[in-house]
């Protein structure tokens, strides 16, 4: 699994959407690793740090 650099917007959003959108944005970058357990993404950074727990919820 490979992340490119995503396209981002920039028009103004409320100062907390500005802040979770970098975060993210650093933390797909810092990204080396993943784990699939169950309905859940690990990333993990280069030593083996978990740097995000992302969990899949199915929408019906």
């Amino acid at each position: 699994m490979s992340f490119s650099p995503a396209a981002t917007t920039l028009m103004a959003c409320p100062p907390p959407l500005v802040t979770l959108e970098q975060r993210l944005g650093a933390t797909l970058a810092g990204a080396r690793r993943w784990q699939i357990r169950g309905s859940t993404l690990v990333l993990k950074g280069e030593a083996g740090d978990e740097l995000a727990i992302l969990e899949a919820i199915y929408l019906h």
